[in-house]
């Protein structure tokens, strides 16, 4: 039997990398998941890429405070 407890994913063109989300259970968020798959997500951009983007609803505080957390931010933050 296979667990899910969240998922990531980035898109990389070139030389960028580009967050496209990372998402963990409601009853396992606060436990480090989300961490754990940004981290990776950055040691894989860094194999190749020079930047990496993201966008943010202003909303998503829990979002914004892990991207601060790792020194991110976005200039992208959506309404």
């Amino acid at each position: 039997m296979v667990k899910s407890y969240g998922f990531a994913g980035i898109n990389i063109i070139l030389d960028e990398a580009h967050l496209a989300n990372i998402v963990t259970k409601k009853d396992l968020r606060n436990k480090g998941i989300g961490s754990k798959l940004l981290e990776s997500l950055i040691e894989e951009a860094k194999k190749t890429c020079k930047s990496i983007t993201l966008e943010v609803n202003e909303k998503n505080t829990s979002a914004i405070s892990l991207y601060k957390k790792f020194r991110l931010h976005s200039p992208w933050q959506k309404k």
